[in-house]
């Protein structure tokens, strides 16, 4: 038999899961606004040990110029899984969680896939009864393909 802390460990690693999930069909989507219940107003990104952004909306901001509509980035598709819960308590958490993303190229990059593949290190924070990003760790394995697909087109 499942103990109460078994079940409520196993709730919250399908919450946070499923944040996640919402995070790469966002980006995907573009669909920005969805962006807000996954990350924190104040989330700080880390990429490859370099901080890149330290607002939700800075965040926003850089998809948007990156990845939209005026950028060389076409379809996309962005994989969350193995998703782990490492601790947890009544106010935070921290997740690791592997991604696949890979992104078509218009424009110049018609026919160009770039691909990539690393790892999320989430620090969560509750806050007003949501769950929500406050800190990301991006560690990136790989990437192959043109970078100036993620770039806005000239």
């Amino acid at each position: 038999m499942m103990s109460t802390g078994e079940r409520a460990e196993m709730e919250l690693h399908y919450i946070l899961s499923r944040k996640l999930f919402q995070f790469g069909l966002a980006i995907d989507t573009l669909n920005l606004k969805e962006l807000e219940n996954v990350f924190d107003t104040h989330i700080v990104g880390e990429y490859n040990g370099v901080v890149g952004h330290t607002s939700r909306d800075q965040f926003i901001s850089s998809v948007e110029l990156n990845l939209g509509d005026g950028s060389n980035c076409g379809e996309k598709q962005h994989n969350i899984m193995n998703v782990q819960l490492l601790a947890y308590n009544e106010e935070s958490a921290t997740t690791r969680s592997n991604f696949y993303a890979i992104h078509q190229g218009k424009n110049d990059y018609t026919g160009k896939l770039w691909r990539t593949w690393g790892e999320y290190l989430d620090t969560w924070t509750l806050k007003d009864g949501e769950w929500r990003i406050s800190f990301r760790k991006y560690t990136t394995y790989f990437n192959d393909g043109p970078d100036e697909i993620n770039t806005p087109a000239a």
